[in-house]
């Protein structure tokens, strides 16, 4: 079974989330699964990153919630907008 969303931290102590997205893009190039970064804050060096990934729908600010995660399921809603911030 294929997942329908990834939720991809950008702070890991290996690979962090934007080198993660680099590398599902190089082995998935039409990026079939929508991804969301999780952070704690967020930066306008991290929207200019995002720029560079077509999979990329957005941020998602942590912690993360039983409520984000139902909203992840249909679409995302105003209702988590202050936790939310979609990359267009």
């Amino acid at each position: 079974m294929k997942p329908e969303i990834l939720l991809v931290d950008i702070a890991m102590p290996v690979l962090d989330g934007f080198d993660f997205l680099k590398k599902y893009e190089e082995l998935d190039p039409a990026c079939s699964i929508r991804t969301y970064l999780l952070t704690a804050a967020y930066y306008v060096l991290h929207k200019e990153k995002a720029k560079n990934f077509i999979s990329l729908k957005g941020f998602i600010h942590k912690p993360l919630t039983e409520a984000i995660l139902e909203e992840l399921k249909g679409g995302l809603s105003a209702d988590i907008s202050d936790q939310y911030h979609p990359f267009s």
